[in-house]
């Protein structure tokens, strides 16, 4: 626990390994919570980002090897 406050085996939750109390819990999943959405919104702006530009390369070659260049 991050409180140091005395809790029964009965209201404590175990995450991870660690006994919590609830209001520690709580700030520990918000803080999770938080965490994970903006990981998750940067990974999905960069895949964007890769389909984005491989899909533009795709075309320029695919257009490159329409017109016989290669």
């Amino acid at each position: 626990m991050t409180c140091r406050n005395t809790v029964c085996q009965a209201c404590a939750t175990q995450w991870d390994g660690i006994h919590y109390c609830t209001t520690c819990l709580a700030a520990r999943r918000n803080a999770s919570a938080e965490r994970g959405s903006v990981a998750g919104w940067l990974t999905l702006a960069a895949g964007a980002a890769a389909a984005l530009w491989l899909s533009a390369h795709a075309m320029v070659w695919a257009a490159a090897l329409i017109a016989g260049l290669f």
